[in-house]
Order: structure tokens, then C-alpha cells, then sequence
């Protein structure tokens, strides 16, 4: 407000603030006061029921996939440190996450070892 951080406020400073912020919580307690009142009595309610039938917090989970179903391919490349050059392999990932690499998709589409 003033011209360094620590130097005192005056009564007019003073006056000023303190009208800005009874006028702020002036228009908002209007607000303030239906969304309370509808909170609370919705937290009456809850505890008045005593509902049976809460959620569960457990994380859901997907039905087990069937053993080999691939989860990911693709096309990358990868540096072969015996000829020092980059070379295209086919990538495949199963649901066991094992990782599968083929000289190309081609090979993989014909049942080759990885």
C-alpha cells in the first residue's frame, strides 16, 4: 500500500481498506450464507439417514485380458552398437509386458522369434 513495505499506515489508509473490505464482505455473505445453510443441512441429513449404501473407495479394475493380447506396437529405431548405425525395429508389448523386437512387422506377422 505505502511506499516501502514496512512503513505504518495512516487513519485515512486505515479508513480506506477497512470500507473496501466491509463492502466486499457485504456482497458476499449473501452468498456465503445460502451455500452454508445448504451445506449444513445437507450434512444434518447425512448423518440423519445414516446412509448404508456408500461408495466404495477401491479402485477399480479391468477385467484380466487374454494371455498374448498385445498391448502396444509399434515402429522404432535403435542404435546397433556392432555396426554403429540406427536400425528400424518392430516393437511389441503384451499384456504379461514383456517387451518382443522384430527385424520388421512383417516378421512379426509371420510368427517369427523375436
Amino acid at each position: 500500500m505505502g511506499g516501502s513495505a514496512s512503513s505504518q499506515l495512516d487513519e485515512g489508509k486505515c479508513a480506506y481498506i477497512r470500507g473496501k473490505t466491509e463492502a466486499s464482505i457485504k456482497n458476499f455473505s449473501p452468498y456465503y450464507s445460502r451455500q452454508y445453510s445448504v451445506a449444513f443441512c445437507n450434512h444434518v441429513r447425512s448423518e440423519v439417514e445414516q446412509q448404508r449404501d456408500l461408495t466404495s473407495q477401491f479402485l477399480k479394475t479391468k477385467p484380466p485380458l487374454e494371455p498374448g493380447t498385445v498391448l502396444y506396437e509399434a515402429e522404432l529405431s535403435q542404435f546397433a552398437e556392432d555396426i554403429r548405425k540406427w536400425k528400424d525395429r518392430y516393437i511389441v508389448i503384451k499384456n504379461d509386458f514383456a517387451v518382443e523386437s522384430y527385424e520388421s512387422k512383417e516378421a512379426y506377422q509371420r510368427g517369427a522369434v523375436p
